[in-house]
């Protein structure tokens, strides 16, 4: 399995998403602390896939954003990092920014491109309508297609172990041929 993402990140088809080792949740700590912490995590990653993780784009662990938080990341010297359309966007532009085109598309926060995770639109990724993408999702999707804005996202978040149901990965697959 390793080997396999290893060769997909060679071939230029993935690449990793850096974050810290073992997901240290950066509020707790100093800025020493947390370069130490991400450097060690760089380098296991790089010694199980053969290749470094990203240097623009960092996961933050647990995605706790504040801006303190932000600081650290900007700290580390990365230029984007992914955020909640409900919990971050919601709570730092409104509810009505949320759901319209600011929860679709790259937003700053504290000068960091922020990639917005399409929460609730996450949850119907496992369903199908007529073998296809779930009406919600054709709904959502159409929806953004006439907004007129071009420069849009639609961020569907899922852990490795979702797929770990044949049912998950099958719905999922009907849905990217769809």
């Amino acid at each position: 399995f390793n080997q396999r993402i290893g060769a997909l990140m060679k071939a230029g088809v993935v690449e990793l998403v850096a974050s810290t080792f073992a997901d240290n949740p950066l509020p707790y700590f100093d800025q020493a602390y947390i370069n130490d912490n991400v450097a060690l995590s760089n380098r296991t990653l790089t010694s199980i896939y053969g290749m470094a993780p990203s240097s623009k784009v960092f996961w933050i662990p647990e995605r706790i954003i504040d801006e303190g938080v932000l600081s650290k990341v900007s700290g580390l010297g990365y230029s984007h990092i992914f955020a909640d359309q409900f919990r971050h966007i919601f709570d730092r532009f409104g509810r009505q920014s949320a759901l319209l085109d600011d929860g679709y598309r790259i937003n700053r926060m504290n000068g960091l491109n922020t990639i917005v995770i399409n929460d609730q639109a996450s949850s119907f990724r496992f369903l199908n309508t007529d073998n296809g993408l779930d009406i919600n999702l054709r709904q959502l999707v159409s929806r953004k297609a006439r907004s007129g804005e071009q420069h849009q996202l639609l961020v569907l978040y899922s852990d490795w172990s979702d797929f770990r149901s044949k049912t998950n990965a099958d719905a999922y697959d009907k849905n990217v041929a769809w």
